[in-house]
């Protein structure tokens, strides 16, 4: 992980900043909703005024506090919604994925980046057993961390896994996924310090 000295961002950060700069962004007056944003992203993404731009998290350092699989916001009021690094920790990732999709206005989008172990091309890795221990809460973080890498992780999403997930929830929208080598010479990738990590963007129609 390649954390910036200065502003304290890592890869994914800097690669999705870019990735909005150049052709993320909605027109002006859209709202946007942004799930866990590290500070420095969110005042980076805030700081086009044309925009409404809503902070959320669980523990209230930000604008609002939502639940991701019960987001207290109206049907279709938002063009942009934004987790980065999110929904790895989600359990039930498919309703909150639908929640993200419900409270999009038809042409908005949702962007997601989530961790792929290994750039596994597969299907994701999600253990019932494990998932039942989550929910009846007895699952210890050392469980977690040995069969998803990481002791607040609940799946290993593989590409083909989580690119199938989206599709499903979006129905007749479209799913596209964006790589750092579409958005930027391989010199300007090094000095971001980008690493291959996808892009995932739906639509709803």
């Amino acid at each position: 992980m390649a954390r910036c000295a200065h502003c304290g961002s890592v890869e994914r950060h800097r690669l999705l900043v870019h990735w909005l700069s150049e052709e993320g962004l909605p027109p002006r007056g859209s709202k946007i909703l942004h799930f866990s944003p590290m500070a420095r992203m969110a005042h980076k993404i805030s700081s086009n005024h044309a925009n409404t731009y809503v902070s959320s998290n669980l523990n209230g350092t930000c604008d609002k506090v939502h639940d991701m699989c019960d987001i207290d916001e109206p049907d279709n009021s938002f063009d942009l919604v934004i987790a980065v690094h999110v929904l790895e920790h989600i359990v039930d990732d498919a309703k909150a994925m639908a929640e993200c999709h419900r409270i999009l206005r038809p042409g908005g989008r949702a962007v997601f980046m989530v961790p792929i172990p290994g750039g596994n091309m597969g299907e994701s890795e999600k253990h019932e057993w494990i998932t039942a221990k989550i929910k009846d809460g007895t699952a210890a973080p050392e469980l977690l961390e040995a069969h998803y890498g990481h002791p607040e992780h609940v799946v290993n999403y593989g590409y083909a896994g989580f690119v199938g997930l989206l599709a499903t929830v979006f129905g007749k929208g479209w799913v596209e996924v964006v790589r750092p080598r579409q958005l930027l010479p391989t010199t300007y990738a090094t000095q971001l310090g980008v690493k291959d990590e996808p892009i995932f963007i739906a639509e709803k129609r």
